[in-house]
């Protein structure tokens, strides 16, 4: 034989590969993809409606909303393993993925049932935040999970049994480089391809990223948000047309000061706060919130909030309330503290630090939570106080009471006034006692609930909102004895959100309410409160009674004694539209 021949016949060895034990693997390949559609979808067995209901499937139910969409969720994943069966160690990193799919779609299925919302890409900035609070939530196994896990115990049987493919390392090579293409040509091509896939029917509904999951896949909603991680711009939007309009707002007036002297100005965010017998015929034992019900006079006004967000996500409300910027304009499912405020910002606390204010923020819990130590800075916050400078704060379940958050803010104000007493202070408190979940609850439960089921979390979180009308007194009390002008701003940042009973029972109760069904349960109370008369301010004589929390800032200017052109802008625009956020307008 020639050494030509030889050498011929290595090369077609070096490309040769096994038909049948490749057709074989490829077959493996696609039942172990399939089985994982089966896998992630069944552990999302939601439907998701406009007005917040959320609907658990029956088993595999999932098929007949999904459709053929199965084969493009079953094509992503299909190149994924192939491209790990190429390389080397696929039974580990096979096992690896698929254990880490499972954990990633019991995760969602928790936050779905417990949130009202899927897992974002965004979120994994807060993963040590979401294990801080886990030990409030229950741990859920029901015929979905257990299905699931039984999948993907099979799908890890068909990862290890058998032998390897062998194949010669040049051939190795070429299929690693042509799959890894595929894999890229597919995921930027069309899992990243908004457009193309509408042409396939997928949804990406607004304000239903439950049921989008459900439609589209678990990991195809997914990675549509990654779209989102960019800012985007209206169309027709130009930056000097934004300063046009702005500068036909600085020619006019700003609202006068109703004191001479710069006020104090309190702004207190209160976790989960609502005031539920606003809205809903709730057959209560007493009053759950009586000092907030019966506080009146010259010096307060009361409002309605309506929100972006539902049992979570504090820091979009937050936003809102601090840059006057509503949500409506982000991306939906964006939390523009960890997306966007990478920069300074014209917020409230930047505004009034340019006044002469010393600025401060409170936080009875860790520091880390919506890369808040980073953000507060650009907005103006000077200094940021978290648990570790509280002394042994009293605790309702693990969270600081807010009796212990407002004994500290009292006594960071008096400290300060006793150090600066002619410079005026801007204190901003975010609250931890109410957060969720509330299967746990305070030691007393004097309110109790006469329906016919009994939800325990609801009489739980209810004795909490007990507990924070009596610590509202306490806050109100010391600011009242102030020789300085104060003004207080008290809200909720957002309502609880239940399991399916609890919103059964809500949505029952919310029969005469007087908002709509998709309205009512974004909705909060909200307080101005100052120790000085009010009566003659803006916000007391506007008839509306609901508001969004971009308006805030705006429509306290004469109280604060803080207006700009953007704020008269917001005040005109809230004479057209009282309420703006990603829910819509009012």
């Amino acid at each position: 034989m020639s050494s030509l021949e030889s050498n011929n016949k290595k090369s077609r060895s070096a490309l040769s590969i096994d038909n049948k034990r490749m057709i074989y693997g490829v077959i493996k390949l696609l039942l172990i993809s399939a089985l994982t559609v089966f896998m992630m979808q069944e552990l999302h067995p939601f439907m998701q409606f406009i007005n917040v209901e959320l609907v658990k499937l029956a088993p595999l139910a999932w098929l007949k909303f999904m459709k053929y969409r199965f084969f493009f969720n079953m094509l992503l994943y299909f190149l994924m393993y192939l491209l790990l069966y190429l390389l080397p160690g696929f039974r580990i990193t096979g096992s690896v993925v698929t254990i880490g799919m499972f954990f990633f779609g019991w995760a969602q299925h928790h936050v779905v049932i417990n949130k009202k919302q899927i897992i974002f890409p965004w979120d994994i900035y807060n993963l040590r935040l979401v294990g801080e609070i886990s030990s409030q939530y229950k741990v859920i196994i029901n015929v979905h999970v257990i299905i699931s896990f039984l999948i993907m115990l099979l799908i890890l049987c068909l990862i290890v049994v058998g032998r390897p493919q062998k194949i010669h390392r040049k051939m190795r090579l070429i299929l690693i480089v042509t799959v890894a293409f595929l894999n890229a040509l597919y995921f930027m091509g069309f899992v990243l391809n908004p457009a193309l896939q509408k042409k396939a029917e997928f949804y990406y509904a607004t304000f239903i990223s439950i049921t989008n999951s459900t439609n589209d896949g678990v990991f195809f909603n997914f990675f549509h948000y990654i779209n989102s991680l960019e800012n985007i711009v209206p169309e027709d939007y130009s930056q000097q047309r934004a300063l046009d309009i702005l500068e036909r707002y600085s020619q006019e007036d700003a609202l006068p000061a109703i004191v001479d002297k710069k006020p104090d100005v309190i702004v207190v965010l209160n976790e989960s706060f609502t005031d539920y017998e606003d809205y809903l015929d709730l057959p209560t034992n007493e009053d759950v919130l009586p000092f907030y019900h019966n506080l009146s006079g010259a010096n307060l006004v009361k409002k309605s909030l309506f929100l972006s967000v539902l049992g979570g996500s504090t820091a979009n409300t937050e936003a809102e309330i601090l840059t006057s910027q509503t949500m409506a304009f982000y991306p939906q499912g964006s939390y523009p503290f960890i997306q966007y405020f990478d920069h300074p910002i014209d917020a409230l606390p930047e505004l009034l630090r340019a006044e002469g204010y010393r600025t401060m923020a409170i936080h009875p819990f860790e520091a880390f939570g919506w890369k808040r130590p980073t953000v507060y800075p650009f907005m103006g916050i000077d200094t940021f106080l978290t648990i570790e400078m509280f002394d042994n704060p009293e605790k309702v379940r693990n969270y600081a009471s807010d009796l212990a958050a407002y004994e500290y803010l009292t006594a960071v104000h008096r400290a300060h006034k006793k150090n600066d007493p002619d410079v005026p202070i801007f204190q901003y408190l975010v609250t931890m006692q109410n957060h969720s979940g509330y299967a746990t609850g305070p030691d007393a439960l004097p309110i109790q609930i006469d329906t016919d089921k009994y939800v325990t979390e609801l009489v739980n979180y209810l004795n909490l909102l007990h507990i924070s009308d009596a610590a509202l007194k306490e806050l109100i009390d010391y600011y009242q004895t102030s020789p300085d002008p104060v003004v207080l701003v008290f809200f909720g940042d957002h309502q609880a959100i239940w399991a399916d009973e609890g919103e059964a029972l809500l949505n029952q109760l919310a029969a005469n309410s007087r908002y709509d069904l998709e309205v009512h349960r974004y909705v909060t109370p909200i307080m101005v409160w100052a120790n000085f008369d009010i009566s003659d301010s803006y916000l007391a004589n506007i008839d509306q009674e609901i508001m969004s929390p971009n308006y805030i800032a705006p429509l306290i200017a004469d109280l604060t004694g803080m207006d700009t052109p953007y704020y008269r802008f917001l005040r005109d625009m809230y004479s057209h539209v009282p309420a703006i956020n990603a829910r819509g307008i009012m």
